[in-house]
C-alpha cells in the first residue's frame, strides 16, 4: 500500500515550513520511502525552478492534450500578466513512479478531498491527512509580520481571507475530520511548538508507512 500524506492548514498555519522540514530529513524520507508530490502547472518556470522538482511544467498546448481521465484534480487562477494558469495533479504523476513510493504534499481542503475521492477506486493508494491548526490571532500575526504591513486596509483584507478560508475548510473537511485512522491533528499554537509538531507528524507518517 502506498500513501499520499496531505498537509492541510489555513494561511499562516506553517504547513509549508512543516513540509520543508520533513523533506530536509533525508534519512527519514529514505526509511519511509517518502518523496514530494509534484503538481503540474501551465505557468512558466521561475528562476532556479526545475521540471519535475518544484513542478511539472506544461505549455498550454501540452496541457490541452492531456486526456481528461488522467486528472485527479485541476485548478486555475486568473493572472494579470499570463491569463489563466492551471495547477493540477495527474494520475501518471503518481502511478508511473516507483511502485512503493509514498508522497507528501501541502494541499488545500479541496485538493485533499479530490485525492481522497480518487483513492477510493485505487487498490494500492491511501490518502492520509495531517491537519495543522493554529489559533486565528496567531495566524493573523504571522501573516501580517510576513507582509510587513500594519495598514488598516491590509488587516481588513486578511480578516476577509481568513473568514473565507473557514467556509472552505468547513465545507471540504467538516464531515471528514472524524476518521482518526487516517489523520492526525497538529496543534501548532506558537512558533516554538515547531519541533513538537515535526515530531508528531513524522511519528504519524512512520506509523502509517510501517503498517
Amino acid at each position: 500500500m502506498r500513501h499520499i500524506f496531505c498537509i492541510v492548514g489555513e494561511s499562516g498555519s506553517g504547513k509549508s515550513t512543516l513540509y520543508n522540514k520533513i523533506l530536509e530529513d533525508k534519512t527519514f524520507c529514505k526509511d519511509t520511502k517518502l518523496k514530494p508530490l509534484c503538481y503540474g502547472t501551465t505557468r512558466a518556470p521561475r528562476n532556479g525552478e526545475k521540471h519535475g522538482v518544484e513542478y511539472y511544467f506544461y505549455t498550454k498546448d501540452d496541457f490541452s492534450k492531456i486526456p481528461s481521465e488522467d486528472f485527479i484534480e485541476n485548478r486555475y487562477y486568473h493572472t494579470i500578466n499570463n491569463g489563466n494558469v492551471n495547477y493540477f495533479t495527474l494520475k501518471s504523476h503518481i502511478q508511473y513512479g516507483i511502485s512503493d513510493d509514498n508522497y507528501i504534499a501541502t494541499a488545500s481542503p479541496a485538493q485533499y478531498r479530490s485525492y481522497l475521492e480518487w483513492s477510493k477506486n485505487e487498490q494500492d493508494i491511501s490518502v492520509e491527512l495531517l491537519r495543522i491548526e493554529v489559533p486565528v490571532i496567531e495566524r493573523l500575526h504571522r501573516i501580517m509580520s510576513r507582509m510587513g504591513s500594519s495598514r488598516d486596509e491590509d488587516i481588513y483584507e486578511m480578516c476577509r481571507r481568513i473568514t473565507d478560508e473557514k467556509e472552505e475548510f468547513d465545507t471540504n473537511l467538516g464531515d471528514l475530520e472524524k476518521d482518526l485512522n487516517h489523520m492526525v491533528f497538529l496543534k501548532n499554537y506558537h512558533n516554538d511548538d515547531l519541533e513538537r509538531v515535526i515530531s508528531s507528524a513524522c511519528g504519524f507518517i512512520s506509523t502509517i508507512t510501517y503498517k
